[in-house]
């Protein structure tokens, strides 16, 4: 498992054990797909109701597609780096889906990152 899958796992697990992430999460409902470097493969991550679940593979109809440098992903996903930053670099870029959109995920990994 590459540093991306382990930092999509962890975060889901945060928001699980963190109210004040449930709450950041629980309006949004999304699936985004990530093609990023330093993976064996596409990685998913599924938002519904407040509840992330992390995957491996294609997911069947994403609503967001990302692509780009997975070490640029990891400190998003950690709640260190907003995804504006690595996206504004070149290093991340949107294939499919809406950049306003994307930057929940920024929103999740923060408070999950935050105590409750």
């Amino acid at each position: 498992m590459g540093k991306v899958a382990q930092a999509l796992h962890a975060l889901a697990s945060a928001v699980a054990a963190n109210p004040r992430a449930q709450r950041a999460a629980e309006t949004w409902s999304a699936t985004i797909q990530f093609e990023v470097s330093g993976e064996p493969g596409p990685l998913h991550l599924t938002i519904d109701q407040g509840r992330l679940s992390a995957g491996e593979g294609l997911h069947v109809k994403p609503d967001i597609v990302v692509a780009g440098e997975g070490t640029a992903l990891v400190p998003v996903l950690t709640g260190k780096v907003d995804i504006t930053h690595p996206i504004a670099r070149g290093d991340l870029r949107i294939v499919r889906g809406s950049y306003m959109e994307l930057i929940n995920l920024s929103r999740v990994a923060l408070a999950a990152r935050a105590r409750s």
